[in-house]
């Protein structure tokens, strides 16, 4: 139905015991947005248990694959400030759009809320998502949500996400303390999630 146009919020899975995952709906083109309402209801009727990772932006798509039923978890990545935002996608995100997304998944029965620190394309080139960036996502999370207190994660991509390193060497567990200190100075109940979380 698609064609290609999805390929980007459509990508390798990384879980098993029938789990899917890989599941980006941030991403998808407005135009398939139906499609991606399909695909999820054809997932689950399979069997599958769907793991969905929206970025903050586009809730109404959000509201719609949550409103099949057909979702077993919903994991929000804030992927870091707004300027993070504005060069991976070219534009800044919107506040009350990051908002809505937030009510949408904590309730959510099965959920979680993090900071997911990736690789960030620079003028130069990659590099990781910085401990100063962090404190900024959790800022612009704290401001639109008005809830400091909402229990968030921190968890970093690895090699086998569909994100990839982009040749950057794996973020060490150790970096992430650093991270915490930054991201609780805005979310004071941020901690690092569990592998099971990831």
């Amino acid at each position: 139905l698609s064609g290609k146009e999805m390929e980007g919020s459509v990508t390798r899975s990384d879980l098993l015991h029938g789990w899917i995952s890989g599941l980006y709906p941030s991403l998808c083109p407005k135009a398939h947005e139906d499609h991606y309402v399909e695909l999820v209801n054809r997932l689950a009727a399979g069997g599958l248990k769907v793991y969905l990772q929206p970025d903050g932006r586009n809730p109404g798509l959000l509201r719609r694959l949550i409103e099949t039923g057909k979702l077993t978890k919903v994991v929000l990545n804030i992927l870091g400030p707004s300027s993070v935002y504005e060069s991976a996608f070219g534009g800044p995100i919107d506040p009350s759009a990051l908002a809505e997304s937030v009510t949408l998944v904590k309730n959510f029965p099965n959920h979680e809320i993090r900071l997911l620190i990736s690789p960030v394309k620079r003028a130069d080139g990659w590099s990781w998502l910085t401990k100063e960036e962090a404190g900024e996502a959790a800022k612009m999370l704290a401001e639109a949500c008005k809830e400091p207190q909402l229990p968030f994660g921190m968890a970093a991509v690895t090699a086998e996400m569909p994100q990839g390193l982009h040749g950057l060497e794996p973020f060490a567990p150790d970096q992430m303390l650093p991270y915490r200190s930054a991201v609780r100075r805005h979310m004071f109940k941020a901690d690092i999630s569990s592998a099971e979380a990831v």
